[in-house]
């Protein structure tokens, strides 16, 4: 069944709930990432936040990592909307922001486990490009 969402293109992650229920949400996507020596993700602008979820391989929680908690690399503090958990600081499931995309650091099952898949949705900073042509700088 396809459902219009008019964005010009299939979305690759849809999360939905049921605002009526406390049960959690459905999350279906299409693209997976993972390895074992931390890549670089490239998402084409510098994020803002990043959620991140062990799909295969592992029942770790949610992990949401923002500019405004980390406003510096190493990003390594993060909260775990699906839970009651306190915000988590100087975590070893670290990454870096960066101009065009994210690196993940290390290989803890949070995020960069061995043998595990993974799934993420990125919401921009800003975008690598403006509509004057400028670029985004580093962190």
């Amino acid at each position: 069944m396809a459902i219009p969402h008019n964005l010009g293109v299939a979305p690759e992650m849809i999360i939905a709930k049921n605002r009526g229920t406390t049960g959690y949400p459905f999350v279906v996507w299409t693209a997976l990432t993972g390895s074992a020596d931390g890549p670089m993700v490239v998402t084409g602008f510098r994020p803002r936040w990043i959620l991140i979820k062990i799909a295969v391989g592992g029942t770790d929680s949610w992990l949401l990592y923002d500019a405004i908690r980390s406003p510096y690399n190493v990003v390594d503090d993060f909260v775990q909307p699906n839970n009651s958990e306190q915000e988590a600081t100087g975590n070893s499931n670290a990454l870096d922001f960066l101009s065009n995309g994210f690196k993940l650091r290390g290989s803890v099952a949070g995020t960069n486990g061995s043998g595990n898949t993974y799934i993420y949705a990125a919401f921009a900073e800003t975008p690598s490009f403006n509509l004057f042509g400028g670029q985004s700088n580093a962190r």
